[in-house]
């Protein structure tokens, strides 16, 4: 292993691991022999991918897709927004003074079959 290989590996184990992404618990470095690392869950036992060097395996570790209740804010945010433009397009369709009446309820109509679809994607599995 050449110098600069063992300053990497030096920085992965300073750089703190992620608990696992399945239980929560603190995770450990696993070595087989010469270029065979990898990061394991002392919880689950889950092991990340076996990697040539350990920066590589910290790396892949502590990869994450992003967090799922964050989506599910995000999510809700827009479905929110969904609600309040039908709501908005209703009340211009109803505007005695609107000339595009059709224009405001086809608008409406979008924003509800949208939300019925939203509706129906967070119920299924």
């Amino acid at each position: 292993m050449s110098d600069a290989q063992r300053l990497l590996d030096l920085a992965a184990r300073v750089e703190a691991l992620l608990p696992c992404p399945f239980c929560g618990s603190p995770a450990s470095e696993g070595c087989g022999g010469p270029k065979q690392h990898w990061i394991s869950c002392d919880g689950c036992s889950v092991e990340g991918p076996i990697e040539q060097e350990m920066f590589q395996a910290v790396a892949a570790w502590n990869t994450r897709t992003p967090d799922a209740t964050h989506l599910r804010e995000v999510n809700a945010a827009l479905v929110e927004a969904l609600r309040e433009i039908e709501a908005k397009a209703r009340d211009l369709a109803d505007d005695a003074m609107t000339n595009q009446r059709g224009l405001w309820l086809a608008c409406a109509n979008e924003a509800r079959a949208a939300l019925a679809r939203a509706t129906t994607q967070e119920q299924s599995p």
